[in-house]
């Protein structure tokens, strides 16, 4: 190799050397975001008030949140896949098109939401309350409903857990 090379290979190391000691480290996905802005902001993790909060920009989280409220928040576009939201109190919500899958809802209160094109396949949905939710074009295949309330939910091309599509003009079935 060269003077001129190793002073090139050099001076390449040493930019990356100091470059990288202005980078901090990177956030976790599953670490505590702060969601919203103003008076309504809030830390999403365990047991946190998060009621009426407004996502904006993007929201990858993927910890524990179990216990969480959520009332009439708007979170969509969210990608929730995996978290922990046992138990979360999210009535009124707003997760069109948030991605909800393996996501653990068991016991969860998501009565009243709007799951427009939301993804929650192979989410836990044991004893959840998904009553008078709309689920229009969303996505449950494989997800495990035990004990789940879906009274007065509304489908529109929705796939249930079983596969089944319903809210279709062709399908017999009105229900998941």
């Amino acid at each position: 190799m060269n003077a001129a090379c190793k002073k090139s290979v050099l001076g390449f190391v040493a930019a990356v050397v100091i470059a990288s000691s202005f980078v901090g480290s990177p956030v976790r996905a599953d670490s505590s975001p702060k969601i919203g802005s103003g008076p309504s902001a809030c830390l999403l993790a365990a047991d946190a008030d998060c009621d009426g909060v407004v996502l904006k920009g993007k929201l990858n989280f993927h910890g524990d949140a179990s216990g969480v409220s959520l009332v009439r928040a708007k979170l969509n576009g969210a990608n929730l896949s995996g978290a922990n939201l046992a138990k979360a109190d999210l009535p009124g919500a707003r997760l069109k098109r948030a991605n909800l899958h393996h996501a653990n809802l068991t016991g969860a209160n998501l009565s009243g939401d709007s799951l427009f094109g939301a993804n929650v396949t192979y989410a836990n949905l044991t004893n959840a309350n998904l009553g008078n939710t709309y689920l229009d074009s969303a996505n449950l295949l494989g997800a495990t409903s035990t004990g789940t309330n879906f009274g007065g939910a509304h489908y529109s091309s929705t796939t249930c857990p079983n596969g089944q599509l319903v809210g279709v003009p062709w399908s017999t079935s009105t229900h998941c």
